[in-house]
């Protein structure tokens, strides 16, 4: 029967909180962009045709109002579009959709339609590949603390950044320092997690931490800092 911290329940992989942030951001800017651009610009996903219409008023920031007629039946619309040169009664090209011809607009617009499609897809890939690369993190943590070797690291650094909070909680990591058996001295830095401000070193009450460590990839190891985050949470 295993007895690793994992197996025991003693210990759960701790996976950089600000890892979890960016995905979560991503997903939600590609959220936006690929449902928001098609429900606004309908006009844009589909089949369009081109028409003429002629410019019948121009408001305060000189975006057209266009008159234009498709099949014997006049339509409106007013244009995002604008410029000093329009004039009322110019030509203005126009696409819209043949099966509503209400919904009209100019083909730069059409462009900048799919430009942000093209980002929130963007969005959407970035999200997927973060997500499995935190997937992976944490199966490489799981397995490091099951079958790596266990070492008492001495506690050398606590960092905060003031750039990424929490409920009044900053993203915090802690650096630890050890001496191998050939007398090497090894650093490594803990996965991010949140801890209130300000932490300095003699706030954590502990000098050491368990280190995990592969014995057969050097420079593969893991800072269990499972201590701080259950204290952080009592």
């Amino acid at each position: 029967m295993s007895t690793s911290p994992v197996a025991r329940g003693l210990v759960r992989p701790h996976v950089n909180a600000s890892r979890i942030i960016a995905p979560i951001t991503l997903f939600a800017i590609g959220a936006l962009f690929l449902i928001l651009t098609p429900v606004m610009n309908p006009v844009w996903f589909g089949p369009a045709d081109s028409v003429t219409g002629s410019i019948t008023s121009l408001d305060w920031n000189d975006h057209p109002t266009v008159s234009y007629e498709v099949a014997g039946t006049s339509y409106e619309m007013t244009s995002s579009y604008h410029s000093g040169s329009l004039t009322v009664g110019q030509s203005f090209d126009l696409v819209y959709n043949p099966a509503d011809p209400t919904q009209a607009g100019t083909s730069g617009t059409r462009v900048g339609s799919f430009v942000f499609l093209g980002l929130g897809l963007a969005a959407a890939i970035a999200c997927v590949i973060l997500v499995i690369r935190l997937i992976v993190k944490y199966h490489s943590a799981r397995s490091l603390l099951d079958h790596g070797r266990r070492i008492d690291a001495a506690v050398v650094d606590v960092t905060q950044n003031q750039n990424v909070h929490l409920r009044q909680k900053l993203l915090t990591t802690v650096t630890c320092e050890w001496e191998s058996r050939d007398r090497v001295k090894h650093s490594a830095k803990s996965d991010g997690f949140f801890a209130a401000s300000p932490l300095a070193l003699h706030d954590l009450g502990l000098t050491t931490l368990p280190v995990y460590v592969d014995p057969r990839e050097a420079g593969s190891c893991y800072v269990d800092v499972s201590s701080l985050t259950r204290r952080g949470r009592s």
